[in-house]
């Protein structure tokens, strides 16, 4: 059974919870019971057949009930540990299910069996999605989309890269044009700063020195956004082989680690006003002249993983 959280009340959370099993299950029992996440659990691990059970989107759960971490961990302790039941508890929130779902302080924590982060496609794979595309397109599309295949599909591959990234990215109303800001404002509560550092290193602002100058941070606050842009997955720090203290290292160099992001900072973010007046002419004016040093980062990391 799978079934996707929403954003509504808990007590809506948990009556299309139930609907949902008594329809996938085929169980007329389920809509006679109480309305209750230990209540449903409990009639399901009471199953001798092998039930996997996959919660998507679990952190709107927790958006909408602070407490249902601790009911999930009754329901793990009482019922499911005892069980033929599978529970998997997944979301796209990187930072909700690392802190409230994995960390130490959630009553989550130690209850786990396994885990899994679904990584981005890498380059070669994104062929199958445009295998009308040469290798040159493939670049170019990878650096403005990276190897997520939600963004992949968007593109065509009937169309060129440019004509793409014109009516998929920097048109009105289309999905990738609001990708980059609705990403963040659901990882992070006050972003403007958040943006600001990236759109320093999607301009080639490497150095820590260099966004601390872009941006007028301060050295801690640096630092402290810095380490929660790494530990969402947004930036990495590559440092020299070389250096035998790699997190100490003077030398190490951001990078933005999503291309999406890369390419929405560098041309979609600073050109908002721009684009919602003539998105052919920003394609034209804005983004192709730039493009092939845009994509000479994305195309470095794509030649270690082809090594």
């Amino acid at each position: 059974m799978h079934r996707f959280a929403s954003r509504t009340v808990p007590q809506l959370q948990i009556s299309d919870f139930m609907a949902s099993a008594a329809r996938e299950l085929d169980d007329d029992r389920i809509p006679d019971m109480k309305t209750d996440w230990e209540v449903i659990f409990k009639y399901l691990a009471e199953s001798e057949d092998r039930t996997v059970i996959a919660i998507n989107e679990f952190p709107y759960l927790i958006e909408s009930d602070k407490g249902v971490t601790a009911t999930f961990q009754r329901i793990i302790d009482l019922y499911i540990s005892k069980s033929n039941l599978f529970l998997i508890l997944c979301g796209s929130s990187v930072g909700m299910i690392e802190t409230k779902v994995l960390g130490h302080k959630s009553p989550l924590y130690g209850r786990r069996t396994g885990q899994w982060k679904l990584e981005p496609m890498r380059f070669r794979q994104i062929a199958e999605f445009l295998p009308e595309y040469s290798c040159e397109e493939l670049v170019n599309a990878y650096s403005a989309v990276g190897g997520a295949p939600f963004y992949i599909n968007r593109f065509e591959d009937s169309r060129d890269c440019f004509e793409n990234i014109l009516e998929k990215i920097l048109e009105k109303g289309e999905i990738l044009s609001e990708e980059g800001e609705f990403l963040l404002r659901e990882e992070l509560r006050e972003p403007k700063t958040y943006f600001s550092i990236l759109r320093a290193i999607s301009f080639g602002n490497t150095k820590f020195s260099n966004i601390m100058n872009y941006t007028g941070l301060d050295r801690n606050s640096m630092t402290q956004y810095l380490d929660i842009l790494r530990t969402l997955g947004f930036v990495r720090r590559d440092v020299p082989v070389t250096e035998k203290s790699p997190e100490k290292s003077k030398k190490g160099l951001y990078y933005a680690d999503d291309n999406y992001l890369n390419f929405w900072f560098r041309f979609v973010f600073p050109h908002r006003s721009e684009i919602e007046e003539d998105p052919a002419e920003v394609l034209e004016t804005l983004v192709k002249p730039y493009y092939k040093q845009f994509v000479g980062r994305s195309f470095e990391n794509i030649s270690k993983q082809l090594l």
